[in-house]
């Protein structure tokens, strides 16, 4: 029995052995594995705050970036991709004095790069201003104080100003009205630059948006151009009018005489067609002036050149004439095509019906002797004494190629060297007698 105990005692031991060695290998596997899940926690938890403060970095720079793009005006992308602020200014009124006035004795040199005084280009103008009307206490509407003001001024302003003066009384209209809000602006870059941050406080200063072309400008280009446009229009509009009424008359200004020719486009145009072919018509007429003339006289006889034995040719044919070939309508007068459909309406006034003897049955068709008529289409002096003028005055190949409309960038790029080099000869012509003027004043001083 003693034996028997002993040995089931050691196996209990045995065992006992065997699962304490048991259980400390799965503690440890276990602390491995708890290790190895820590080190992975660990890294995870590294990452993570790696990526916090990555975010946190990027929140602040927008932050930044925001803040900054808030106190910087705004920016807009130009046609070329060059970018450009949004400005707001401050606009003030115009000078009293007109700082663009030249006298006309003095040589400005204004063809010569750089000489112009600098003026922002502005792309746009954003305005945000009051509106013209507002409800009233008792009732409707009513127009506000500002923009009666701003009517009464503008109307007094042109009525006391000069033509020249028109130009600045809009612009100053403008800048009354533009003052009830806010103005911005988009100045462009400037050349070779593809960023614009700012305006200097000098240039903003002369800034003038609402600026009008000055009387000199529109006087020597923007009516001349505007009218040479509306005239290459009209040689398209004789050929396809159904009939063609010119009307002239002359009239003066206290010594001076003007003819003034109007021509009349008549169309007769199918407006509908019903189910069985008839057709309804109706009449459309386009109205356009040509070029005014200047008459010496308005007689309807010939004027002696002197004791030469020679005589000067009536005014009021040739001036017709003029307005007609310098307006590029030759073919009024030398195409049958066009002189068939076309009429000439004027008054009964000698100089128009021509001065034939009474009892003459021509006085009474306008076509006297001497007479547009007569002097047109009878005798064709007229038209060829035109043509030697239009010839005579340079412009012979210079206004057939502009009316029919052949070349006009090599025309154009002629026409812009040929002014610029009568510019500069003025200007020396200009700057040679002033140095003269200076010589002989200071000669005079010394004696």
């Amino acid at each position: 029995m003693r034996r028997s105990g002993s040995l089931d005692a050691a196996q209990r031991i045995r065992d006992l052995e065997r699962a304490l060695a048991e259980s400390k290998s799965q503690r440890n596997a276990s602390e491995k594995e708890n290790q190895g899940l820590k080190r992975k926690l660990e890294a995870k938890d590294a990452k993570l705050t790696q990526l916090r403060d990555e975010k946190r970095k990027s929140q602040d720079m927008h932050k930044k970036r925001r803040s900054r793009e808030a106190q910087q005006a705004p920016c807009w992308t130009l046609e070329d991709g060059t970018r450009a602020p949004l400005i707001e200014i401050q606009l003030g009124q115009l000078p009293t004095r007109n700082l663009a006035r030249r006298t006309a004795q003095q040589a400005d040199g204004s063809h010569e790069k750089g000489r112009r005084d600098y003026l922002p280009v502005l792309d746009q103008i954003v305005e945000a201003t009051q509106g013209q009307t507002q409800a009233r206490r008792v009732g409707g509407w009513g127009y506000r104080f500002i923009d009666k003001l701003r009517h009464y001024d503008h109307t007094r302003t042109l009525a006391q100003t000069a033509q020249c003066g028109i130009g600045q009384a809009l612009e100053r209209d403008y800048i009354n009205r533009s003052r009830t809000g806010t103005v911005r602006v988009l100045p462009r870059p400037l050349s070779g630059t593809n960023y614009r941050r700012q305006l200097d406080p000098v240039r903003e200063g002369k800034i003038r948006i609402y600026f009008r072309p000055s009387q000199q400008t529109m006087h020597d280009r923007v009516i001349p151009a505007m009218t040479f446009a509306l005239l290459k229009a009209a040689r398209k509009k004789m050929e396809l009018a159904t009939r063609i009424a010119v009307n002239f008359d002359g009239t003066n200004f206290g010594r001076y005489h003007i003819l003034g020719v109007l021509m009349n486009f008549v169309y007769f145009e199918c407006v509908s067609t019903d189910p069985f072919g008839n057709q309804t018509r109706t009449i459309r007429i386009e109205r356009m002036p040509l070029l005014l003339q200047q008459l010496v006289n308005k007689l309807g006889k010939r004027v002696r050149k002197g004791m030469t034995g020679e005589f000067w040719s009536p005014e009021t044919p040739r001036a017709v004439c003029d307005a007609i070939v310098f307006s590029g309508l030759q073919p009024l007068v030398s195409d049958d095509e066009i002189v068939i459909k076309t009429s000439y309406v004027s008054d009964g006034a000698r100089d128009n019906v021509g001065c034939s003897p009474d009892d003459h049955p021509d006085t009474d068709a306008l076509c006297g002797q001497n007479s547009p008529i007569h002097a047109i289409y009878l005798t064709g002096d007229a038209p060829a004494e035109s043509y030697e003028r239009l010839q005579a005055s340079g412009l012979g190949e210079d206004l057939p190629q502009f009316y029919a409309g052949k070349n006009l960038d090599e025309l154009t790029e002629k026409l812009r060297k040929e002014r610029l080099m009568d510019r500069r000869q003025r200007d020396q012509e200009l700057l040679g007698k002033k140095v003269a003027a200076n010589a002989g004043a200071g000669a005079s001083a010394e004696h």
